[in-house]
């Protein structure tokens, strides 16, 4: 198991922060180029060859009306070339990722305003995503679902104006053709986002007070001190328990890019910040250290992990290597806005409504000031300042507050 310290060490040198998720965004990004890839060469080598089919208008039925599962009402329009019996494969993507997976089959000649009634095979969260559309046509392809009759096969082997030799059914792509989610769940879907940064946050800010506490608490002699001494032993077990603590919450935080891939993507900004947050804390941990080491004139600690304690893995997650600027409460504070401001965005007010409210409030304000002069004006700074300062607090964020404290 790696030594976890080297990870936190001053020396290591620190990338620019715009390169923080290279390394963990480089197998999306592959997979993403590939099938961008693969969709222009497929654009490039299908020119002589008619689309399969376009997708005319789409109507969506959320889960609560469509017997517990998702449907996606497409209009299509089906090339004429496309043999009756055809097995066409529907793919939502996002980002170059397979979201929910379909099978379109057209069961009559009947090709323009054909309804394909999709039921989604799995929850999908609201937004909007690309249409991958193929006609699988190889009967020897291992582990392809989709497969054709032998008649759907013997028109395509026939007919070579309409379908390359060798047809294995080439991509067609949608950019951005399916739109999932009613208003409700997009706002659902966006407080769902809200709270899962914040969670994070609070339990980065909880990690944070724990060990703040504690190290104040020893250099005041109130803890971990016997007769004026300090008990490295005691200090070294709440350490390397607390690392561990520490560790498992950044693993939580990485686990991020698997566990909720549509919510990553869509808020990669705020991720980097999360991440960023979560390198401070540790940082600061590692300089709050060194600080009590040498004021107290105690050896230096070092947290090494026990191979044979599955507790200790997550000490390989305890890391701020990529973090060596400051770790005061105002760069914490920083880092939390520059979170909050993409996961907890402030509703943007209707114009009318804001126009309205605008003018109602300079009118009163303008009466006001009238009457009372300086004092009216000098209210209706403080008021102005009032609600700048509410206006930052609610764009800062919740769990963010502890931070100020």
């Amino acid at each position: 198991m790696p030594e976890p310290m080297s990870a936190c060490r001053e020396s290591v040198p620190v990338w620019p922060q715009r390169f923080l998720l290279v390394a963990a965004l480089s197998a999306g990004i592959l997979v993403a180029l590939s099938v961008a890839s693969t969709a222009a060469e497929t654009k490039k080598r299908a020119l002589p060859y008619p689309a399969l089919m376009e997708v005319a208008s789409q109507d969506y039925v959320p889960a609560s009306r469509g017997a517990g599962r998702q449907i996606l009402r497409l209009k299509l329009n089906v090339g004429r070339h496309v043999p009756a019996g055809a097995r066409i494969k529907c793919q939502l993507e996002d980002a170059g990722n397979t979201i929910a997976q379909g099978v379109f089959e057209l069961k009559s000649e009947n090709r323009a305003g054909v309804t394909f009634e999709w039921k989604l095979d799995k929850p999908v969260d609201p937004g909007t995503y690309d249409l991958m559309i193929s006609l699988p046509s190889d009967p020897a392809q291992k582990g392809e679902p989709v497969k054709q009759t032998s008649e759907v096969l013997r028109v395509i082997g026939l007919d070579k104006r309409n379908f390359p030799p060798n047809y294995l059914g080439w991509v067609d792509m949608f950019p951005g053709a399916v739109k999932v989610g009613t208003p409700e769940e997009l706002k659902a879907f966006d407080e769902k986002i809200c709270a899962l940064y914040d969670s994070f946050v609070a339990e980065l800010i909880k990690n944070k007070k724990e060990y703040d506490d504690t190290l104040d608490a020893v250099e005041a002699g109130k803890k971990f001190t016997s007769r004026g001494e300090v008990q490295r032993k005691d200090l070294v077990e709440f350490v390397h328990k607390w690392r561990r603590q520490q560790g498992e919450m950044q693993r939580k935080i990485n686990s991020l890019i698997l566990d909720e891939p549509v919510i990553f993507r869509r808020t990669v900004e705020a991720f980097t910040a999360l991440t960023n947050l979560g390198q401070m804390v540790s940082r600061d941990s590692l300089r709050r250290l060194e600080a009590l080491e040498k004021a107290k004139g105690l050896e230096t600690i070092e947290i090494k992990a026990d191979p044979k304690e599955k507790k200790d893995e997550a000490l390989a997650h305890f890391r701020c290597d990529r973090w060596l600027g400051r770790t005061d409460k105002e760069a914490l504070n920083e880092e939390a806005e520059r979170l909050y401001s993409v996961a907890c965005p402030e509703p943007e007010p209707e114009p009318e409504e804001a126009a309205k409210k605008s003018g109602d409030a300079g009118e009163k304000s303008g009466e006001a000031a009238k009457k009372s002069g300086d004092a009216g004006e000098k209210s209706g700074e403080a008021g102005k300042k009032s609600g700048e300062a509410a206006k930052k607090s609610s764009a800062a964020g919740r769990s963010q507050d502890g931070l100020l404290k």
